[in-house]
Formats: structure tokens, sequence, C-alpha cells
């Protein structure tokens, strides 16, 4: 007889069964049973808990690129299982083996979450070398969830697009849409979507959900790894299952061999399946990123960040050109100022990267002077560097030995005039670390902009079994040097960008505090992207530009101001150009965002009109959990002025907060608010209270 585990933590239950054979199936999971599939016995056996396929095993389904039916994953038999808690919440944990293999499977809790973490650790008991070429992250099947409907006719799969200036494009496609159509009781084309190299967000978000309308559930997906992920939907036996990976040897030229005794650890991944829609996933997975995230001392009051690039020094900065500049910043309010790109070239600020020295010609004294004048106006100095890369013509290409590179078939990788740094060897890690502390003690530089703007491809064969491998070995390299500097110093702040938001994963986000959303430079545009935010990161990670030229109208401004104003703010713009009431203006906003900025680490978000498109007039986003409610509006270009703002919950009271206008209001009406916003391009902010005043999850 098969025994049945079975658990329930926080509101989410789990069913797992062991088979006569030993194999751990995952039955059904989710909010008060959202899993609601009636598998027979025939049917268990497509539930298998985890995916593994090695070098040399055998496939049992006709698969095509499918990762199901793995015979390593098959002839896995539980032999323990491990259920305890620590502070954070529960772990359950279940170890397997075959004649060749133990693996530890790990489903992780997090005390008040409605979703699980899951990863395994992997090891080789054999006498004999193994390849591993693809382990699951995350298996289930039954994600339809039972019911009678068609599924293009009960399901939504959203798709979190994303690239450079673009980001969080999400769309909800029906499954056909996707290119899959039940056609027999299983097909070989399943719904696929993978990243590869170091811009682990080009192309898409790792994260996914599948809404069913039938039985009013989402489920919720993200995967962690700084590198290659891939998920993929496809059906067994008329069910639907979900694979979350991160790199594997089909899509992603990864293999990694496993000598005797030798372990290898997955990355992870976050799942949530509840009662409710994608905001209510949504929500959960917040909340997670809030548990794993670290809390940076330094930027626990969310300061406002001054960065002297977009629409301003645009990487031209000298130090006679930022005196004014700095200025006006500190009498904006900025708390940092962050000197970007250029300040170690003469011409080309892309081509010059890699030694890292100032550059004589623009700072003529060095940057002490820029940095004490930046202290002795109240704000904190920071800078602009792009660690990973090296330029053709720096120095350092060829200071540095081959083997400090990537390199593929025997020659360093190449990318927009840079070569790409391996930080697997000490003497890249030793050299940068160098420089980091020679900012820190020399200028009192306590602000980070690591950027990165190449693409370094599928990896490296230095010192790796496989291109994908030496790529994990680098992208896990690098976080464990950002977790080196952030306990040497931990009075500093370090941004993620890469190229905007090239790599939003919460492998890197869960170790840095501000992202850089986009570098759309579009202020409308970059408004739809800031109305869609809180799909891929916590709210207070989530900086964006506010960039007003000179010759900016109140709208303009407001709009801007808007964009950043229930996330991050990285101000810039032609400041030095402002006359008194666009300053006045920008203060006022500024000010405003420091008196509920306190509020924005507890913000749990919801999208009443919808998730934002690039054609849309009107976008909202809308944010709970801190005793009150905040719903950022923006109008576009559209002639009507008026939108429904449909809510959930029922309105005490509403008033608008920011800009205080005449010509804009916001009424309360049966199922929502009528909102009023005077001009076109432009947008406010809206803070209601709640007639019950509870809150939302």
């Amino acid at each position: 007889m098969s025994n049945k585990y079975e658990i329930c933590e926080n509101g989410v239950s789990f069913c797992w069964e062991i088979a006569d054979s030993g194999e751990l199936r995952l039955l059904s999971f989710g909010e008060n049973g959202s899993s609601t599939a009636d598998f027979n016995e025939t049917h268990k056996s497509f539930c298998r808990a985890i995916e593994l396929q090695c070098t040399g095993c055998n496939h049992i389904y006709h698969h095509a690129q499918k990762n199901v039916g793995t015979c390593c994953g098959g002839t896995l038999s539980v032999k323990d299982i491990s259920d305890t808690r620590d502070d954070c919440g529960r772990i359950v944990i279940f170890s397997l083996a075959n004649e060749s293999l133990e693996v530890n499977l790990f489903y992780r809790f997090f005390d008040g979450v409605k979703a699980v973490r899951t990863f395994a650790e992997i090891k080789n008991i054999s006498s004999s070398e193994l390849g591993l070429e693809y382990i699951s992250l995350f298996a289930f099947t039954g994600i339809d969830g039972g019911g009678s409907a068609p599924l293009d006719n009960k399901l939504e799969i959203a798709v979190p697009y994303n690239t450079w200036a673009g980001e969080l494009a999400w769309q909800m496609l029906k499954p056909s849409a996707l290119g899959y159509n039940h056609v027999r009781d299983f097909t070989l084309r399943p719904i696929e979507i993978s990243s590869n190299g170091l811009w682990s967000t080009n192309g898409y978000l790792p994260m996914g959900a599948v809404l069913n309308s039938e039985n009013e559930t989402a489920l919720m997906w993200q995967i962690e790894n700084n590198g290659a992920w891939q998920w993929e939907i496809g059906d067994l036996d008329d069910s639907l299952y979900l694979r979350l990976s991160g790199p594997n040897e089909n899509n992603h030229s990864w293999w990694k061999k496993l000598k005797p005794q030798e372990s290898f650890k997955t990355c992870s991944c976050a799942v949530a399946y509840i009662r409710g829609d994608f905001d209510d996933a949504l929500c959960e997975i917040t909340k997670y990123r809030r548990k794993i995230k670290n809390d940076v001392p330094a930027d626990k009051a969310l300061p406002v960040i001054f960065n002297d690039y977009m629409k301003c020094m645009l990487c031209n900065a000298t130090e006679e050109k930022l005196r004014p500049v700095i200025k006006r910043a500190a009498e904006l309010g900025a708390e940092y100022f962050v000197m970007d790109a250029g300040w170690y070239s003469e011409n080309d600020w892309e081509n010059e990267v890699g030694e890292w020295k100032v550059n004589k010609k623009k700072f003529p004294n060095g940057l002490k002077p820029v940095c004490d004048l930046i202290l002795q106006n109240g704000m904190k100095p920071g800078i602009w560097f792009e660690p990973e890369c090296v330029s053709f013509a720096s120095p350092m290409a060829r200071i540095y030995d081959d083997d400090c590179f990537f390199v593929r078939h025997g020659k360093r990788v190449s990318d927009h005039f840079r070569y790409q740094l391996d930080f697997r060897n000490e003497k890249v890690k030793e050299y940068l670390g160098g420089i980091i502390d020679r900012f820190y003690n020399e200028y009192s530089i306590r602000y980070f902009k690591f950027d990165y703007n190449i693409e370094g491809g599928i990896g490296t064969e230095t010192d790796a079994d496989s291109f994908g491998d030496g790529l994990l070995q680098h992208g896990r390299a690098f976080c464990k040097w950002i977790d080196s500097l952030m306990q040497k110093y931990p009075d500093i702040i370090i941004e993620n960008c890469a190229s905007g938001g090239l790599r939003m994963n919460y492998e890197l986000l869960s170790r840095l505090s501000v992202q850089s959303v986009t570098d759309q430079e579009d202020y409308r545009l970059n408004g739809v992207i800031a109305s869609s935010a809180a799909t891929a990161l916590t709210p207070e990670q989530a900086a964006f530009w506010v960039y007003p030229p000179g010759n900016a109208d109140k709208y303009e401004i407001v709009y801007n101001l808007v964009n950043a104003m229930l996330h991050r703010f990285h101000l810039s713009g032609a400041v030095t150009e402002f006359d008194e009431s666009s300053m006045k203006l920008i203060r006022s906003g500024i000010d405003y965002y420091k008196t509920i900025r306190s509020d924005i680490p507890n913000f749990l978000p919801f999208y009443p009109l919808g998730i934002s498109s690039f054609t849309d007039e009107f976008m909202a986003e809308g944010f709970r959990g801190c005793g009150k409610t905040y719903i950022a509006v923006w109008r576009r270009e559209c002639e009507d002025n008026a939108i429904f703002i449909p809510l959930k919950q029922k309105v005490k009271s509403a008033r608008i907060s920011f800009p205080d206008w005449e010509e804009n209001s916001a009424g309360i009406c049966e199922g929502g608010l009528n909102v009023t916003i005077g001009h076109k391009n432009s947008a406010c902010i809206i803070e209601l209270e709640e007639a019950d005043g509870l809150e939302r999850n």
C-alpha cells in the first residue's frame, strides 16, 4: 500500500504520496484545496515530485523536448522525511535515493506566507562519474485544476515579456495563443519559456502564472537564478503539468559532471497556488520576496537618490559642471548623489571601462573635492561601476590573464567592445575589491550603482564541465562577492542595474535593495512600466527615473513624480534649468514622498484596471497593507478625462493627496471610484480610507 504525507501550512495544503515503488508524488497542493483534480491510480504515476535526468538514462514517455518521464527521477525512492521548524517557518525535506544518487528535495515555508520555496541537493553515491542534464526545481501535475470547461475557456497563462526600455509587458494569453491545443491525451509541444546568459530577464521575467476562472484559483511562480532558467507547461494523460528549472542541457548548454561523493545544489524557486486572482497570488509572492530579501540598514528609510545621468550629465560630468547640480539636488531634497558613468573616461564611457581610475581632465583634483561637496550639502556620495566588464582599450585587458575572462572555443568572449570577466578568478575579485575599498575609504562613497551592459552569452569553458556550468558558477561567484562587500561595508547601498531591468532576478534582488527598473527615456512610457513595477519586485526596491526637462510644464513634472512616488526615486533631469515654480513643485512631491515612504515596505499590490500595456490610455497601480490604501493613476493622450476604477473593498473616504489641484478629483461610487484627471499626460496619487478597516490577506 502506498502512504500519504499531508500537511497544511499557512493555510496551504500539500498531499504527497509515497508509491509502493518508493517514488515520491505530489498529488495536490494549494490554498483550501486549490488543486481539485481526482487522480486515479494510473494517473498518479504522472505526479512525480521531481524530474532528474542523467546522461545515458532513458525517458519512459514519448516526450520530445518535454522534461517528463525521466528514468533517474522515476527510480528515486523515499528513504526519510524531515519535518522541522526554525525562526522563519517550516522545512520539509524528502530524502530520496537510488543506487547512484542521493537527493534531498526541500520545501521551505515562511510564517504568514501562502507560498513555498523549493530546491534540491544531489549527491553522487556511486563509484563512477555521473552527468546531470536536467533537474526540476518544482514539479506538479494538475495545474488545470479539474473541472469540465475547455482549457481555452477557463485558463489564462500570464507571461511577463521583458526587454530594454520595455520592461514588465505582461500578456494574459489562452493556452492556444501560446501554441498549445488539446489534440489527444498528450501532445509533444509544451508551452516553454526560458532565458539564457547573464541578462537573465531579457526576453521574459523568470515568472509566470496560471489563472483559472472555473475554480477561481491563481498559480504563480518565480525562479531565482542569476543566469539561465526555464519553465514549461505541458500535458500528461489529459492533465496539465508545470515544471520549473534552472539551467539544463537542452536549453542552456548546461551539463554537470558529478564525481563520486560530489554534490550539487540547484537554484531555488517559489510557488503560490491560492483561491483568488492574479492580485491575490501576487500579494503572497510579494510577502515571500520580503522574507528572502536582505534588509540593508543604510536603505531602511528609502532615501531619495539623485543620479546625474538621465537628461542631466549624460556621462559627461566634470568637477565644474557638477557643482551647481549638487547644490540643486540638495535643494530638491535628495539624500544620495550618484555620479554615473564617465568619471573615468576622456572620450567614450562605454569603451573605457575596466581600470577604474579617475580621469584627470574631467576631475583635475580627483573625486575627493566633489565628494566633499556632496557631503557638505547633506548628501552621501555614490558612483557608477560596471565590475564585470573590461573594454578592449583598457590596460586591464592586457594585465588580466585569459583565465580572468569568459572563454569559449579557446577565445575570449567579446561583446560590445568589452570582455566578460569571470568572478571565480581570485585576481579579478582582488583587483575590484581594491577599487571598492578605495572608493569607500578615500572618497566616502556609500552608494554603488552596479551596471551590466553586455551579454556574456551561454557561459565559459574555463574550469567548467560545460559552457552552462561555467555560467552558473560565475553567477554564483558574483553573488558571493556581493555578499562579501555587504558584510565588509554594512553602511553601503548597492543598486542592481543591467541596461535597466535586464536582470531583475531574486538571486540578486534577495541581496540588493535597489533595482533600476528601466532606461526608458520617454516619461510617459516610463509611467506604463512603473504602473506594473510590483509584479516583478517589491515596491521598496523598484527605482524609477524622475527626469523632467528644464522647460517642463507642471503636468509633465507631476507625471514624472508619480512614476516614482509609490516606489523609489532616481531623481535627475535638467535641474539647473528649473525655474522657481518647477523647483517648488518638485520639492513638494519629494516632501510628500517622505511623509509616506515608511508605508512602502508594507505595501501589497493590486491592479484595479489590470496590468498595464503600452497602448493603455489610463493606468492604475494600488497598494494596501499599511493601514490605508494608495492608488497611483496616470492619464495619457486620451480625450476623456475620467475613468471608473473598480475596487473590491468598500471605501469610507477618498482624496487626491498629490498634487493638490482642483482640476483633479476622486469620488466614491458603487463598486469603486470615479476619477478625473483634468489634463492629458498627467497623474495623481489617491489615498483611501476603507469603510471596514480590514486589510486584504
